[in-house]
C-alpha cells in the first residue's frame, strides 16, 4: 500500500497570551509540492530507507495504544528535508499511522491516530492538511489550570489532542508558491524549540489583538473573494506580528538577506515570509504576476545561489488531504 502527502506552510502561532483562556490557534496551508511519499507493508519489525527514528517512533506509539506487536517495512518512494519549517515530521509519523492503520486493520480517524503518535498538541495545521488540505485556521487549545495546556509548548513536548478546525478553504490554482529552502542551520527543534517558547511567550496582549484584526478583516475575506493583493498584505503584515516576528528575528544573517533582496523584487501583490521557524522562505502571487516578475525573480535566485544553495520548489495549495492507497483503493 502506499501513502502520499504534501508539505505544509505555516504562517504563525496567532494567540501566545492566553489572557482570554485559549493558547496557540494556528494558520497554514497544504501544498502539493514537496511531497513525501512511502510504501508499507506488514513485518515483524520496522524497517525503512529514510527516518528510521521517526518510523519506530510511530509503530511503538501505535502498539502501544492497541496493545499489539506489529511491525511495519516502510519504504520511502519521495521525500523532502526535515526541520526546514515545512512540517516533515507530522506528515512522517501520520503517514506511518495510515499505514499501519490500514494494514491492520485499526479503523482510526485521522485525529485520532494523531493523538495516538503525539501530534496538534501545539498547532494543527499539519494534521488538518493530512486530513483534508486547504488553507487552514484551527482553534487553539484551552488554557489554564486544569486546561488542555497550562504552558507554553511546541508539539513535539505537548501531549494535548489536536485543534478544532474552525476555517477551510481552497486556495484558487492560478494562486502559486514559491517554496525556498537556502542552506541554513536547521529550525528550531528540541529543546532549543522549548526554551524559545519559555522565553518568548507570553505575547502582549497588543499584538495578539492586532493579530486578530488581521486575521478577520484581511486575510480570511480576502480568501474567500479570492484577492490576492489583499491576501498578501495580510500575511506580509502577520510576519511583523507576535509569535511570527520572533520567528523571524531568529534566522541566519544569511536568510535575513536572503528576505530582504526578495523584497526589493517583489510587489505589494505578493506574500513573503518565513514558514514556521525557518529557514524556508514562501512567495505567493497571481500566476500573471508571477509571470510578469518571473525574470526579475529568477536573477535574484541566480545571484543568491552563487554564495548560497537553495531548493526551490513550485506549488500550488493541495485542496485535498493525504492520498491512502491500499490494492489501488484508496481506503482514507
Amino acid at each position: 500500500m502506499t501513502v502520499e502527502t504534501g508539505a505544509r506552510l505555516h504562517f504563525g502561532l496567532l494567540d501566545m497570551t492566553g489572557d482570554l483562556g485559549r493558547v496557540d490557534i494556528s494558520l497554514g496551508v497544504a501544498l502539493t509540492n514537496p511531497r513525501l511519499v512511502v510504501r508499507a507493508s506488514p513485518a515483524h519489525d520496522v524497517t525503512t530507507n529514510a527516518f528510521p527514528e521517526l518510523a519506530r517512533l510511530a509503530v511503538e506509539r501505535l502498539n502501544e495504544h492497541y496493545g499489539l506487536r506489529k511491525g511495519l517495512k516502510v519504504e520511502v518512494l519521495e521525500s523532502y528535508p526535515q526541520h526546514v519549517g515545512l512540517g516533515f515530521t507530522t506528515q512522517a509519523l501520520l503517514s506511518v499511522a495510515a499505514a499501519y492503520n490500514a494494514l491492520y486493520e485499526r479503523k482510526a480517524t485521522v485525529r485520532e491516530l494523531a493523538r495516538i503518535v503525539r501530534r496538534g498538541g501545539t498547532s494543527g495545521i499539519g494534521v488538518a492538511a493530512f486530513e483534508a488540505g486547504g488553507f487552514l485556521l484551527d482553534g487553539g487549545h484551552s488554557f489554564g489550570p486544569g486546561k488542555e495546556k497550562d504552558q507554553f509548548l511546541p508539539s513535539s513536548d505537548s501531549t494535548s489532542p489536536p485543534p478544532p478546525l474552525l476555517f477551510r478553504a481552497e486556495l484558487p490554482d492560478d494562486w502559486v508558491f514559491d517554496v525556498l529552502v537556502p542552506e541554513s542551520p536547521p529550525g528550531l527543534s528540541g529543546k532549543p524549540e522549548i526554551d524559545f517558547f519559555r522565553s518568548t511567550c507570553p505575547v502582549h496582549p497588543c499584538e495578539t489583538s492586532r493579530i486578530a484584526h488581521v486575521i478577520l478583516s484581511c486575510i480570511l475575506p480576502s480568501v474567500m473573494e479570492r484577492n490576492i493583493t489583499t491576501f498578501a498584505r495580510g500575511i506580509n503584515l502577520l510576519a511583523t506580528l507576535g509569535f511570527k516576528r520572533r520567528e523571524t528575528e531568529i534566522q541566519s544573517q544569511s536568510v535575513k538577506e536572503l528576505i530582504k533582496t526578495l523584497c526589493n523584487v517583489n510587489d505589494s501583490t505578493i506574500a513573503l515570509g518565513i514558514s514556521s521557524f525557518g529557514p524556508t522562505i514562501f512567495m505567493i502571487a497571481q500566476s500573471k504576476t508571477r509571470n510578469r516578475r518571473r525574470g526579475n525573480i529568477r536573477s535574484c535566485l541566480r545571484s543568491i545561489a552563487r554564495h548560497t544553495s537553495i531548493q526551490h520548489f513550485e506549488a500550488r495549495c493541495r485542496n485535498q488531504g493525504a492520498i491512502i492507497l491500499t490494492n489501488g483503493r484508496q481506503s482514507i
